[in-house]
């Protein structure tokens, strides 16, 4: 199955998405579509998604060199 991005409801809620709606997802390396759904575990102003699923994940958005990679969610229109 693909990828989803999991984020607090909240931060969702914010972007005017809920689960089963797509955002865009950039970071300094790439930017990928992908479907959201809404996690009361996921830290407000966090995202988790899985680092090497099937297909796209986590792994092509950061480098592992970098100790942190910062990303923008956005809404897809």
């Amino acid at each position: 199955s693909p990828a989803r991005l999991a984020a607090n409801p909240y931060d969702l809620g914010r972007l005017g998405v809920g689960t089963g709606d797509r955002v865009r997802v950039t970071s300094p390396r790439r930017s990928m579509v992908l479907e959201v759904v809404a996690d009361e575990g996921v830290p407000r102003g966090s995202a988790w998604l899985a680092f090497n699923p099937p297909g796209e994940g986590a792994a092509d958005l950061v480098a592992s060199v970098d100790g942190v990679t910062d990303v923008r969610v956005e809404t897809v229109q």
